[in-house]
C-alpha cells in the first residue's frame, strides 16, 4: 500500500520528463522550421536583387544612349545620372517608409508563422 503513492508519483515524474523532451524537440524543431524559411527567404531575395540590378544597369545604359542621340553621349550619360542620384537620395530621405519598416513587417510575418 505505501509503495501505491511512491509508484504514482515515479510514474507522474516519468511522463513529466516525458513531456519536457518533447517540447524541447518541439522548440528545436520550429526553430529550425523558421530559421529555414528565413535562409530560403534571404536567398530568394539576394537572388531577385541580383536580377533587377542588373536589368537597372541595362535600364540606365539604353536609357543613356536613347537620350544621347538628342544631346550627346557624355551628356546623356550625365542626365540619367543624376536621375539616378535623385532617385537615391529620395529613398534615403524615405528609407525608413520605403524599406526599413516593410523589411521590419516581413520578418516579424515570417517568424510569427
Amino acid at each position: 500500500m505505501e509503495n501505491q503513492p511512491k509508484e504514482a508519483f515515479n510514474e507522474i515524474v516519468d511522463h513529466l520528463q516525458d513531456y519536457l523532451e518533447t517540447q524541447k524537440e518541439i522548440i528545436k524543431l520550429n526553430t529550425v522550421k523558421h530559421g529555414s524559411a528565413a535562409a530560403g527567404n534571404i536567398v530568394a531575395f539576394a537572388l531577385l536583387a541580383m536580377f533587377l540590378l542588373v536589368t537597372y544597369l541595362f535600364l540606365n545604359v539604353a536609357m543613356a544612349l536613347f537620350v544621347a542621340t538628342s544631346i550627346g553621349l557624355f551628356q546623356a550619360f550625365l542626365v540619367v545620372g543624376a536621375g539616378n542620384l535623385l532617385v537615391a537620395i529620395l529613398v534615403y530621405l524615405l528609407r525608413n517608409t520605403l524599406v526599413v519598416r516593410p523589411i521590419q513587417s516581413l520578418i516579424i510575418k515570417l517568424t510569427t508563422e
